[in-house]
C-alpha cells in the first residue's frame, strides 16, 4: 500500500491480492498472497461487476466537501460529511465515478489488518475516536509516526496503512 495524490484528494493505493479462509475446531485461519495459488481468491475490492483492476484507491481520510458543495473530498483538515440524506450522499459520490469506499473495500481491509496484527479487535491496538458521539476533523493521524497509528487513547484518530478511521 502506498500513499497517492490525484489534484487536491489522498488516497492509499491497495494492490490486488489473494486470500483464503480455512475453518477448524479451534477456529480460523487467514492467508494472504500476491499470487493465484489453488484455493486463494482474488481480493473482493479488486472487482466491478466482470471488470478486474490491478489496484484500488481508497480515500485516506472520511469524505468531506472541502473542495466544493458538488463533490465528495478526501483531504486533511476538514469536517467530516454528515446529515446528507442517502440518495444525495450516492449521488455526490457518483461524481468521483471510482474510489468509492464500499463493503467490499472494508472486508478486505479488515482481512488484511487481522493478517498484519494478528488481532480481530482493531481498538485493542489503537482504540480510535470512541469517547464522543460527534464528529472530528480529518487528518487527526498526520502527525503520528507509522503507516499504522493511533494510541489507546479514546481522544484520537487512527488509521490503518494511512487509512484514517477506516
Amino acid at each position: 500500500m502506498h500513499d497517492v495524490s490525484v489534484g487536491t484528494d489522498k488516497f492509499v493505493n491497495v494492490d490486488y491480492f489473494y486470500y483464503k479462509i480455512d475453518f477448524n475446531d479451534s477456529g480460523m485461519k487467514f492467508a494472504i498472497t500476491g499470487y493465484p495459488y489453488k484455493g486463494y481468491t482474488r481480493s473482493l475490492m479488486h472487482f466491478e461487476g466482470n471488470k478486474e483492476y490491478n489496484s484500488k484507491l481508497i480515500g485516506k481520510y472520511e469524505a468531506s466537501f472541502a473542495n466544493s458543495n458538488a463533490d465528495l473530498a478526501s483531504v486533511s483538515g476538514a469536517s467530516v460529511a454528515a446529515s446528507i440524506t442517502l440518495a444525495s450522499a450516492r449521488e455526490k459520490a457518483a461524481n468521483k465515478q471510482n474510489n468509492l469506499y464500499s463493503f467490499r473495500e472494508h472486508e478486505m481491509l479488515q482481512l488484511l489488518y487481522a493478517v498484519e496484527f494478528a488481532e480481530l479487535d482493531s481498538q485493542s491496538i489503537f482504540k480510535g475516536w470512541t469517547n464522543s458521539d460527534h464528529l472530528i476533523q480529518t487528518g487527526g493521524t498526520d502527525e503520528m509516526l507509522g503507516t499504522s497509528r493511533g494510541s489507546s487513547s479514546e481522544n484520537t484518530a487512527m488509521a490503518y496503512r494511512g487509512i484514517e478511521n477506516w
